[in-house]
């Protein structure tokens, strides 16, 4: 029994890149495009102060929002 249990979660640690790889994809070309819409009113700038993308200043900096406290 225990070699059953074993073996099952082997084969699963073995399968989980497989499902991280298509988890993270992304298309950076389509993100850009999204992009310019926001760009009127914000910006990404680094926690240093450089300018990752310019923009306006009336919104808030973009910087590390993604998993953030809403509100």
């Amino acid at each position: 029994m225990n070699m059953r249990i074993a073996s099952i979660f082997a084969i699963c640690l073995g399968a989980t890149p497989l499902w991280a790889e298509s988890h993270a994809s992304g298309d950076a070309e389509a993100g850009e495009k999204v992009f310019r819409k926001c760009k009127s009113c914000h910006m990404i700038q680094d926690d240093e102060g450089n300018d990752i993308q310019k923009g306006g200043r009336t919104g808030p900096n973009l910087y590390g929002i993604y998993n953030r406290v809403a509100g």
